[in-house]
């Protein structure tokens, strides 16, 4: 049995949501939401509900100018179980690591975000909260608590993420946004290991567009 490792990161709300009351700001959006098991992450028909939360958000973001609601798209990929993929390599023990780690990653997403898995995937709905803000807070802060969770498993990796803003990539819908953040993770993944991509148009026209 792995010994329980003590985290080294306190988990605090990012610059942006300080004084907004987590939980109470945004408590109307989460009757939308139901979780998928005890993990606390969503199923692909959970995901189909963030689609309907990003539609409400895309409409208040695009029908007022002067309440502009920011939120980004997260896809976070575990490095070393992507490898094992590619390899030919996946086993049972690989799919109970990433249940584990998707558990812990429900238990320090805030209750105004909204956390899912997809595949080998994880996708994290960020309310409040810009592309430059995931680079420089978010993902190094979920990247060190993830690799001490995933290394008490017995597994050693880095993670990558793609990022897709809604207020700053020109979102179309709601399936758009996801698309974006599948492909700047795509992006990432081909960069190298515990990489972030941040989308953008001029270098990943996506197909059917």
């Amino acid at each position: 049995m792995p010994k329980e490792r003590r985290h080294s990161v306190e988990f605090k709300p990012l610059p942006c949501y300080e004084g907004h009351g987590e939980g109470k700001t945004y408590s109307h959006f989460t009757s939308l939401f139901h979780e998928s098991d005890d993990s606390g992450l969503y199923t692909i028909a959970g995901v189909m509900l963030f689609v309907r939360f990003l539609i409400d958000v895309t409409r208040q973001t695009f029908h007022n100018e002067f309440q502009v609601f920011p939120a980004t798209l997260v896809s976070i990929a575990v490095d070393e179980i992507e490898r094992r993929a590619v390899e030919g390599q996946l086993g049972d023990e690989d799919s109970r690591i990433l249940t584990v780690i998707g558990r812990k990653l429900s238990k320090i997403t805030r209750q105004a975000d909204k956390a899912g898995r997809y595949g080998r995937h994880f996708t994290v709905l960020l309310t409040r909260t810009m592309a430059l803000q995931v680079r420089d807070f978010y993902a190094p802060r979920t990247t060190e608590y993830l690799q001490d969770v995933a290394a008490s498993e017995g597994l050693e990796t880095t993670f990558s993420f793609g990022v897709a803003s809604l207020t700053e990539h020109a979102i179309r819908d709601t399936d758009d946004m996801f698309r974006k953040s599948v492909k700047a993770l795509e992006e990432a993944k081909k960069q190298g290991p515990g990489s972030l991509v941040i989308y953008d148009f001029r270098t990943m026209p996506l197909e059917n567009d």
